[in-house]
């Protein structure tokens, strides 16, 4: 990103990029040193400074801030190109998308307006297919017992224009059964068989055509039970090194029931915090470490890992979906 010295240019629009996405001058040239929000923030920056046809962007709010969002955001809606914007959030795409295409069932669909618009029509959409689905059902359901009727009947009919089973001097019988086939009223029965029976067809192929999309909600389940051991871990006082800052850390300690949160804005040393403390942790602890961006050997471990599994614990992965996870 900084060999072609794009990011070091001083015109207007770059300055106003570095203002607008607080970006330090330095870090084109330590690019690795710097946090997953520092470094989108970055990328952006560079992306729009050379005013492209067409801007794609693939999750460009992951793991950033509130500040760098709202700055990221506005950066994005300033640009006057063709915009193609992939994310999970919802507020950025309601924000800049003036229509969203949906993906599912091997299909896209594209609907007018932000993600809400477009959720809140293909709910819409999915609610009526719905009712169409059950309508039709209905429909088939009542056309096949009324087909079953008029096949009956027409057996009945069939029956009765025979004269086998008349007496030999049953004359009136045979003029009645003679009458029925030249007056054509003996078919009747079989010819409403006949449109019931195509009716049901039709009936059907409109239940068959109404697509419903299926949904596998649920809730992600993982077993878990406090550790045996109270205390987790002791951390006397840390000094971290972030580039040409230092993090200085207070002692503390990690209980096994213990909830902490870490917050401060991008840079701050959050991830080389958490990194350092699982690093110091007693072997004997078992550690689960979810990184924000695996690298390429982090996710060929945890492929490792989950090949060796028996059959049954790897279903159990595989079910609430595999990610590059880290054990210790």
């Amino acid at each position: 990103m900084s060999g072609d010295g794009k990011c070091a240019a001083y015109d207007r629009d770059a300055v106003a990029l570095r203002r607008d996405l607080d970006v330090e001058d330095d870090w084109p040239w330590r690019h690795d040193t710097l946090s997953c929000g520092q470094q989108k923030r970055l990328q952006v920056a560079c992306a729009l400074w050379q005013r492209p046809d067409l801007l794609v962007m693939d999750e460009p709010t992951n793991h950033v801030d509130v500040p760098t969002r709202e700055a990221v955001t506005a950066a994005l809606a300033r640009f006057k190109g063709v915009g193609l914007l992939i994310s999970h959030d919802r507020a950025l795409l309601d924000a800049l998308c003036s229509q969203c295409l949906f993906m599912a069932a091997g299909q896209v669909t594209a609907r007018p307006g932000g993600y809400s618009q477009g959720r809140g029509q293909e709910q819409l959409e999915r609610e009526t297919a719905v009712r169409r689905r059950d309508q039709a059902k209905r429909e088939r359901k009542r056309l096949a017992g009324e087909a079953q009727r008029r096949r009956e009947e027409a057996s009945r009919a069939a029956g009765m224009r025979s004269c086998r089973n008349l007496d030999p001097k049953d004359h009136s019988g045979k003029a009645r059964v003679k009458l029925a086939v030249y007056t054509g009223k003996d078919g009747v029965a079989g010819k409403l068989s006949s449109r019931m029976e195509g009716r049901l067809s039709r009936a059907e192929e409109t239940l068959a055509s109404v697509k419903v999309e299926k949904r596998y909600d649920g809730d992600l389940w993982m077993r878990a039970e406090p550790s045996a051991r109270k205390v987790l871990h002791r951390q006397p006082e840390l000094t971290l090194a972030l580039g040409e800052r230092r993090l200085l850390v207070p002692p503390f300690s990690v209980g096994n029931a213990d909830h902490i949160a870490l917050t401060g804005p991008n840079g701050a040393g959050k991830t080389t915090l958490v990194s350092e403390v699982a690093r110091r942790i007693d072997p004997t602890v078992r550690v689960l470490v979810i990184p924000p961006e695996p690298t390429a050997e982090q996710c060929r471990d945890a492929l490792s890992r989950l090949a060796s599994l028996d059959s049954r614990s790897r279903g159990r992965v595989l079910a609430v979906g595999f990610l590059p996870l880290l054990f210790r």
